[in-house]
């Protein structure tokens, strides 16, 4: 991960732990602390003293792999290129066609969109299970994407990347599910709301890995054909 990765992951934690907190005590009632535990918390939350308390503390009593537990023990089993139909037929038109397929069953991914994350986020903080919907039809594209993604040919030079693909997008179908009831389950919906945007990440490397290899092959598209996605993370 780069410098710039590990800021913006470190500052996605923070955000994470604030609003978090800010759930918590809105759901409970709000319990006396000393003074001592004020005065540590004093310069990180200054609206709330007891709220970054509730939520360390809740942190604290939790394990480090229980935490990570919580998204990962939910993700599928990755599948591997035994489960896709390879063909040994690397040849310019092969991989040009399979190009134009791809970018066509990702055509979908070329409009501007929320980032998945960040519309959990705000659900959290205005207590929005509407906001939440968005992440439904969300996951039925990534299922359907999946799906298609399993039914054609891949060229056996691209097998891994294209593997890569469908395991981010399985694994993303079932942490929005998680991420959906981050009202009611706030630390199982954050943590998933971290893993996916890591999935998010590793399902964007993958397919530019596919572009380049095709461009490397001397593949040519037309303007418009070829694949045109929007990162939003």
């Amino acid at each position: 991960m780069s410098v710039g990765g590990k800021i913006k992951l470190a500052l996605f934690l923070i955000v994470i732990l604030t609003i978090v907190g800010f759930w918590y005590v809105g759901k409970k009632d709000k319990e006396k602390k000393t003074v001592d535990q004020q005065k540590i918390y004093a310069d990180i939350i200054r609206r709330d003293q007891e709220l970054k308390l509730l939520v360390a503390k809740s942190i604290a009593n939790a394990s480090t792999s229980q935490l990570e537990s919580l998204a990962q023990e939910s993700l599928p089993k990755s599948l591997n290129i035994k489960n896709l139909k390879i063909s040994a037929d690397n040849s310019s038109s092969t991989l040009k066609e399979y190009g134009l397929t791809i970018a066509s069953i990702l055509k979908p991914y070329e409009k501007v969109r929320e980032n998945e994350a960040e519309i959990t986020l705000k659900a959290l903080e205005n207590q929005s299970q509407i906001s939440l919907q968005k992440l439904s039809t969300i996951k039925g594209l990534y299922e359907t994407t999946s799906a298609e993604m399993l039914k054609i040919k891949v060229p056996k030079g691209l097998a891994d990347y294209h593997i890569e693909i469908i395991n981010s997008l399985k694994n993303m179908a079932v942490l929005l599910d998680n991420m959906r009831m981050v009202l009611d389950k706030p630390l199982v919906g954050l943590q998933s709301a971290e893993l996916y945007t890591k999935e998010l990440s590793a399902f964007y490397a993958s397919i530019n890995k596919i572009s380049d290899q095709l461009k490397q092959a001397g593949i040519k598209f037309e303007t418009g054909e070829g694949i045109n996605i929007y990162m939003n993370t």
